[in-house]
């Protein structure tokens, strides 16, 4: 299960980090530091 998490955090962090959603650009990168 953690392995899974991993997966969806790097994907999901990915998006947010490069910028595609920009409705949700003020979570950014540190959306990970919360889910940490």
């Amino acid at each position: 299960m953690a392995t899974h998490k991993k997966q969806f955090e790097s994907a999901f962090n990915g998006l947010i980090c490069a910028g595609v959603s920009k409705q949700w650009k003020y979570l950014k990168c540190n959306f990970k530091e919360i889910i940490a």
